[in-house]
């Protein structure tokens, strides 16, 4: 193993979809750079004949680029090309990755890279830069806050202690009717778009999740008995397994940045509801 010395806070973490993780400095890869451009802004525009300038229709935010500077080094010239074989395979890009920058452990970027890239080799040394692409604007919290205990100890969750002190009770699973949900991210989190499971446990009859903050309302018609479970995964409506949309007000949950405040009615006894989702951060 190379010798990479560990206060370059430029170091990263490759993490696959199936758990596989690299780490570039264990790898004997120097990170000399990393840099995440500025999020690009996608303008929609209208213009009438006749009339000076335009019509702003609103902005929507591309995905993002990132850059790497690296310099890989090896045990010695033979093994070389060793080290760039297992540098093509961490970066193999026919699936996404996280990325995970030592900097800031508590985000990830869903990533691939953008174009082919080449290790300039000298002796037993070689530089190159990597172009990664995300299709999101947004890197996620390491942390789920269903699985997650979001504290001020963990490096799961980068933007923890913005607009939270420690006297804030930061709890996503309730057994009570009125209750509120953080959101520690700058998006909103859309479960059309993003990640986010609801899940009830418990006996409802005409069971409603309403959002106060935004105004969203979710109702399910039927009646769940104790050993029910209610899960609205994503755009998903499933009873115990099994698709239930059509048995609901087709309507969503949505949690914008900061406090959400939660009202469930139309529940009979005891319950659990719990809200998994990622917080999103520029």
């Amino acid at each position: 193993m190379i010798h990479i010395p560990k206060y370059l806070s430029h170091n990263f973490r490759i993490v696959r979809l199936n758990g596989d993780e690299y780490d570039m400095r264990s790898a004997g890869i120097l990170v000399k750079g990393f840099y995440p451009d500025a999020p690009s802004p996608v303008h929609s525009r209208e213009t009438i004949e006749g009339r000076n300038g335009f019509i702003d229709m609103g902005t929507t935010l591309d995905g993002r680029t990132l850059h790497a500077e690296c310099e890989l080094r090896s045990v010695d010239i033979p093994d070389f090309t060793l080290y760039q074989d297992e540098v093509f395979r961490a970066f193999d890009s026919r699936e996404y990755f996280y990325l995970i920058c030592d900097a800031q452990p508590g985000k990830r970027w869903h990533v691939k890279y953008d174009s082919k890239f080449n290790i300039e080799q000298k002796a037993r040394e070689g530089k190159f830069t990597i172009d990664l692409i995300s299709d999101s604007p947004y890197a996620q919290s390491v942390g789920r806050t269903d699985v997650d205990p979001v504290d001020f100890d963990s490096n799961k969750w980068q933007a923890v202690g913005a607009g939270i002190t420690l006297e804030d009770d930061l709890q996503y699973i309730w057994s009570q009717n009125s209750f509120q949900i953080y959101n520690g991210g700058d998006e909103t989190v859309d479960p059309r778009f993003h990640e986010l499971l609801i899940k009830f446990i418990g006996a409802s009859n005409g069971m409603t999740i309403t959002n106060q903050t935004t105004g969203d309302s979710f109702t399910f018609n039927q009646p769940t008995g104790s050993g029910d479970e209610l899960d609205l995964n994503g755009p998903r409506v499933l009873l115990n397994g099994a698709s239930a949309l059509s048995k609901s007000n087709r309507k969503f949950i949505r949690l914008v940045p900061g406090w959400n405040d939660i009202q469930v009615s139309g529940t009979s006894g005891a319950f659990t509801i719990s809200f998994g989702f990622r917080w999103l951060s520029l």
